[in-house]
């Protein structure tokens, strides 16, 4: 299944009804609209995001390693059509709002 096909059959699975690794990642995070937690990582940064949880759990020389890394362009948006760009605007609109992802 290309991306674009798989993109748009999950684009049409609403949270109550999608598995966690689709549902909105802010509806797994929060609770009537408020965050649960202090801090977010992004795993396109994970290295440098989790250093103040190393920090703050007392890890010293906290290393996380890539790994199973996925060689392709690190730009997310290469791979959306105008169409599929919609879609997945509309259906994932508070994740891109609130964590500062943009098309």
């Amino acid at each position: 299944m290309s991306f674009e096909k798989f993109a748009k059959v999950v684009c049409g699975i609403d949270d109550l009804q999608a598995d966690a690794h689709f549902s909105s990642q802010f509806n797994l995070i929060s609770h009537k609209g408020k965050l649960l937690c202090d801090h977010v990582g992004r795993v396109e940064s994970l290295k440098k995001d989790f250093e103040p949880v190393a920090k703050r759990l007392g890890i010293k020389n906290a290393d996380l390693p890539w790994e199973n890394a996925t060689v392709r362009s690190p730009d997310y948006r290469e791979y959306y059509s105008g169409a599929l760009k919609s879609m997945v605007e509309q259906r994932y609109a508070a994740d891109i709002e609130r964590f500062g992802y943009e098309f």
